[in-house]
């Protein structure tokens, strides 16, 4: 799919400005301030909510990284796709791919090694963005979405972990069941099943169901690393593994490639790493929790979107 788009100037302020180097720069401004301005517009409560939440109770079993093996790093990297665009390490899949055999060994005792002392390489935290136009006028940033492009070694890093996760959070009935995205075996003709079906219950006594439908916008760049972080050792996780999972979330930058030119490097502050393989896990477990704040009420999520319901009997 070609991503560019054909404007080569764009309003900056009230100039219009034609010059490639200060459209990269500006566009990767935009992209690493989208969250720090929709969180300046929401409610104050959010932030209320987020610092002085009752956080869930540790009940879960603690959560330890296994070994990985060699055999495991192979198979990820026979896996890559030749085709797949080239993060900010400029190293192509395809060059993954065929060295597999020769790699494997030195790849897997680095990850080994990152997953025992909790640190996740910084060069591998760098993405590479490339706006692609929605609609509207071409000129404008605001009418552009984020590409993100992340190394390759990241995502069999990300591999890794999100198997060995998932599976603790699976085994120990973790997730909830009304959570139906970003999961395997769940999808969201399940999540329309199960809301219609209660509908039709709630029908059967005589009741009427009202509903609040929510699609959070730009839901990915919005949520808080502290917010999220915070929430992590309720599902068992602590320790060299919950630094893993800091140290993954912070410090990460961003740069943009456009009109044939790279803007600097700008850092990111809020959000779950847009094209990344943990992200959307780590989504899901923030909003998690959402099922036991509410008491008189049902609901039900596909992953940003949400619906929350409730019944009462029908007043004539």
């Amino acid at each position: 799919m070609n991503y560019k788009a054909s404007a080569k100037t764009f309003k900056i302020g009230e100039k219009l400005v034609n010059d490639k180097k200060t459209i990269n720069e500006e566009f990767c401004k935009f992209f690493s301030s989208i969250a720090l301005k929709l969180k300046e517009k929401a409610l104050p409560l959010t932030n209320f909510a987020w610092k002085f939440g009752k956080l869930r109770v540790n009940k879960a079993p603690r959560f330890r990284f296994q070994t990985v093996t060699e055999q495991d790093i192979l198979k990820q990297l026979r896996k890559l796709k030749r085709k797949c665009a080239t993060g900010v390490d400029n190293i192509p899949t395809c060059y993954l791919k065929d060295t597999a055999y020769v790699i494997a060994k030195p790849l897997t005792f680095i990850i080994n090694l990152s997953l025992k002392t909790g640190m996740f390489p910084n060069d591998l935290k760098m993405a590479r963005i490339t706006p692609a136009y929605k609609s509207g006028a071409k000129d404008s940033f605001d009418n552009y979405r984020p590409i993100s492009i992340l190394p390759a070694l990241s995502k069999i890093f990300e591999k890794c972990v999100h198997k060995q996760l998932m599976d603790h959070l699976e085994n120990n009935h973790l997730i909830s069941d009304r959570q139906f995205g970003f999961l395997q075996n769940r999808s969201i003709e399940q999540a329309t099943a199960i809301f219609t079906d209660q509908i039709r219950k709630n029908m059967d006594k005589g009741q009427l169901t009202g509903a609040v439908f929510t699609d959070m916008s730009k839901a990915f760049n919005n949520i808080s690393h502290a917010s999220i972080i915070n929430k992590l050792p309720s599902y068992g996780i602590s320790g060299a593994e919950y630094q893993w999972l800091i140290c993954y979330l912070f410090g990460r930058k961003q740069q943009v490639s456009f009109l044939g030119t790279t803007s600097s490097l700008y850092p990111i502050y809020c959000g779950m790493p847009q094209g990344s393989i943990f992200g959307p896990l780590l989504f899901i477990l923030h909003f998690n929790d959402a099922v036991e704040t509410l008491v008189h009420c049902g609901i039900v999520m596909y992953a940003d979107g949400t619906v929350i319901f409730c019944a009462d009997k029908i007043l004539m």
